[in-house]
């Protein structure tokens, strides 16, 4: 549009063709995040009306994240102009660009069903709950009721897509976590669940434990959901959701069902090493490694599928060592050792299993 003066008042379907355009060039649908979102609206119309600069604040602002500031093509510098605005009263028309700003950004946060910043308070009081200052613990009972909360406040059927229901629970667990953005992130890996988890103040890094807590609080919950709706052939086929399954359960207490849902992920693909890793380093720490030996084998089973052999022969010497009365052990030690030419290593290895 190009137009720098006499700007009319903002229409719906103005509104709407922007936030449509703003989603479409900037592809902020693929990631949520509201950094990512007030960034993308202040530079749409700058490049729209190229006589204004817009400046951003705080995402959790909401609508308010925007400042508007005219200037005219003179030879003052742009710092000159910032430097300088707060003197200068503001202008009808930058009054006029402030509300073409705030409600296209409202409106784009409309159509990809992301709750205002601004208005979280208001919605959890709807809801019946408050936030968290730190994560609590988990407890099946808190997983069902947060189910049950999600499904009813966001009208959960069993209808309803699997991404309108991961959608849900992304906006329930923002509200409950206000030290947190958590936001609907796609992935190059098909079966993982997109749910990234952002600290807000500090390095994010410093806070793994926490963001880990909370990404398996989520977890449990969308699971108890798919659960409740009988949709359990809708389960993320990703073998990290069922691995932190297994740790949330193992915490609680509750080692027949940890051991349920890891046999189901087991059985499935894995692109990554993650999840696997995390048990065999809580199974040591317990002292109870014997239990964690089969994610062990997926291990082993993971290195000698990519032909790394090193690390699968280490992995695998490893498991015999606590398993030496197990023949297939041995059976693929003597393979590793074969495919890496130490053929009197394979031997010993196949006489061994021919003991057992």
């Amino acid at each position: 549009m190009n137009q720098t003066s006499g700007i009319p008042e903002p229409s719906d379907e103005l509104m709407t063709e922007w936030a449509t355009r703003v989603i479409t060039s900037s592809k902020i649908a693929k990631s949520k995040s509201l950094e990512d979102i007030v960034y993308q609206v202040a530079r749409f119309f700058e490049e729209e009306f190229p006589d204004y600069r817009i400046t951003t604040y705080n995402p959790d602002k909401g609508e308010n994240s925007f400042n508007v500031i005219k200037y005219d093509n003179t030879d003052e510098g742009i710092l000159d102009i910032f430097l300088d605005s707060s003197e200068k009263p503001t202008t009808e028309e930058e009054k006029m660009m402030v509300k073409y700003v705030r409600r296209t950004y409202l409106k784009i946060l409309s159509v990809l069903q992301i709750d205002n910043p601004t208005k979280h308070t208001e919605i959890l009081a709807d809801i019946g709950l408050g936030p968290f200052d730190k994560e609590p613990n988990f407890r099946e009972e808190a997983f069902k009721f947060w189910g049950k909360k999600i499904s009813s406040y966001y009208k959960i059927t069993k209808k309803t897509s699997v991404e309108d229901i991961i959608n849900s629970v992304i906006r329930f667990f923002n509200l409950l976590f206000p030290n947190y953005y958590i936001y609907y992130s796609e992935s190059s890996r098909q079966n993982q669940l997109p749910i990234y988890i952002k600290r807000k103040t500090g390095d994010t890094l410093m806070y793994l434990s926490e963001t880990d807590k909370i990404r398996r609080i989520m977890y449990a919950t969308y699971y108890k959901i798919l659960e409740e709706l009988k949709r359990g052939k809708e389960n993320p086929k990703d073998p990290n959701f069922w691995f932190d399954l297994v740790l949330v359960y193992e915490t609680i207490g509750q080692r027949e069902k940890a051991k349920v849902l890891g046999e189901i992920g087991l059985v499935l693909e894995i692109d990554d090493l993650f999840g696997l890793t995390e048990l065999f380093t809580y199974y040591s720490e317990n002292k109870r490694l014997a239990e964690g030996l089969k994610y062990v084998k997926k291990v082993g089973q993971y290195y000698k599928d990519k032909k790394d052999y090193k690390l699968a022969l280490n992995t695998w010497k490893t498991i015999t060592n606590f398993e030496p009365r197990n023949k297939e052990n041995w059976v693929i030690l003597a393979e590793i050792h074969t495919e890496i030419g130490n053929k009197s290593e394979a031997k010993t290895c196949e006489e061994k299993a021919q003991q057992l």
